[in-house]
């Protein structure tokens, strides 16, 4: 092989060397933006699937339902440790009512997601999948009431954090027993309040039974056949009001004896009217 044959060749070889190095990265290039365009295609394919969905469901978006529901700060790791749902509802008495208004909503949006995963037209779609998992995505987060606890130090730094999880079980729990987030003295104020409501209550079954007999007794006089049976009648009348009235009145507890002696002594005299009526019919 002669000098310029080999010169020739050297030449070649540097000029295709020249081209790869050239035309790699471009090659390269290439394959990224056509994988951009798929992956934006896709993308867009996938939101006009989320959309028609979204539209289907009434729902706006799928951050409707947060992961937490509530964020509380606290400044040591002792507070952060102890730190529970008693405590957090203690702080504010209008958290509860706002925790059973998210839990509802919570509820409904879980019902209306599972329902649909039941029963839609979409289970073979490409996207139905990617759309599945964001549903299970919400189910998770509308599953409890959720307290994010985070305790920064006074230089501002996190130290740490907590969720607490509080079940709709438990927001009921706390709602229909009070006494749950109340202290010694909450407690004891609270149980004279039901106890005064209470005996409030069966004063007024009382007074309404009282008065019962009474209008019963005065409907039926005008109707009497038996001689100086009204005027007995308006005595028992005068006998259970002044005997009954004013005792119930003044009785203080609704596990009081003389419940039982006012009861017995209105069937008594009610028995005795009744006994008049018949006999006048």
């Amino acid at each position: 092989m002669s000098i310029t044959t080999i010169l020739l060749l050297a030449s070649f070889n540097n000029q295709t060397t020249n081209i790869i190095i050239i035309a790699l990265p471009l090659a390269i290039l290439a394959i990224i933006i056509t994988i951009l365009i798929i992956r934006n295609i896709n993308e867009k394919k996938y939101k006009e699937f989320e959309d028609i969905v979204l539209k289907e469901l009434n729902l706006a978006s799928w951050n409707i339902i947060n992961f937490s529901d509530s964020d509380v700060t606290v400044k040591s790791r002792q507070a952060l440790d102890k730190y529970d749902d008693i405590k957090f509802f203690k702080e504010d008495a209008e958290r509860l009512d706002r925790a059973e208004k998210t839990t509802k909503r919570k509820k409904e949006v879980s019902n209306l997601l599972n329902n649909y995963i039941k029963n839609n037209k979409h289970k073979d779609h490409p996207k139905y999948n990617r759309l599945l998992s964001q549903i299970n995505t919400v189910l998770y987060n509308a599953k409890t009431y959720r307290i994010r606890v985070t305790y920064i130090s006074q230089a501002g730094n996190n130290l740490g954090s907590k969720t607490i999880e509080i079940s709709p079980y438990r927001i009921n729990q706390l709602k229909n027993d009070p006494s749950l987030l109340m202290t010694k003295g909450e407690y004891t104020k609270y149980l004279k309040e039901l106890e005064k409501e209470a005996l409030s209550k069966k004063q007024h079954e009382y007074y309404e039974r009282v008065n019962a007999i009474i209008d019963t007794a005065n409907n039926s006089k005008d109707t009497f056949i038996i001689k100086g049976s009204a005027e007995k009648l308006d005595n028992l009348i005068a006998q259970l009001f002044d005997r009954t009235v004013n005792s119930i009145k003044k009785i203080k507890a609704t596990n009081s004896e003389e419940w039982t002696v006012i009861r017995n002594l209105i069937d008594h005299i009610d028995s005795e009217m009744q006994s008049i009526i018949d006999k006048n019919k």
